[in-house]
């Protein structure tokens, strides 16, 4: 009995940390106030959604404000991510007051928010052959499918499907065969 208390209050402890390390608090939003930072938290009900776009935001502003580095690609992706995460620190070193607003402080943390640090869609060729269109779709698909800005079914009914064949067609305007 006492090994399954401890078992339950250390995961429920890990599962609170957690979504406190995910979500935008009170006092990150504080933060930025206290900092006259311009970029505004729109509470629309939906809290994944809602920081998402406030952290991404965010990144933007700091990055036309205060040369936040962006991740960079030269096609080793370990070391990228080293580079980044350096990058970051010494960023947060110069700028400590935004650790708070913010809390992102390395690259699986800002993958998520952070839309330079999202894989590239597949190359496209023009003019390939059937079986090459038929791989290129089965790439793009993979891809779409880790791709954190793809969209999700949000439900079963009619407005939902709707509302999914739009953000699907939005997204693959943005990125199919490009």
């Amino acid at each position: 009995m006492k090994h399954t208390f401890l078992l339950l209050a250390t995961s429920m402890v890990f599962v609170m940390c957690s979504y406190a390390q995910t979500q935008i608090s009170n006092f990150n939003l504080k933060q930025a106030e206290a900092y006259g930072i311009p970029v505004k938290y729109s509470d629309t009900g939906d809290p994944g959604h809602d920081d998402l776009v406030y952290r991404r935001d965010l990144i933007k502003y700091f990055r036309s404000e205060f040369r936040m580095p962006e991740f960079v690609r030269t096609g080793n992706h370990e070391q990228d991510v080293i580079d980044f995460n350096i990058n970051i620190k010494y960023w947060y070193q110069q700028y400590p007051q935004f650790v708070d607003v913010l809390d992102l402080r390395n690259y699986d943390q800002f993958y998520k928010y952070d839309a330079s640090c999202y894989d590239l869609p597949p190359a496209y060729t023009k003019g390939c052959t059937d079986s090459e269109e038929k791989a290129y779709r089965k790439r793009f698909n993979n891809w779409q499918a880790h791709h954190p800005d793809a969209p999700k079914k949000s439900g079963d009914d009619e407005a939902a499907g709707r509302k999914y064949e739009l953000e699907l067609a939005a997204f693959h305007e943005k990125y199919f065969k490009k």
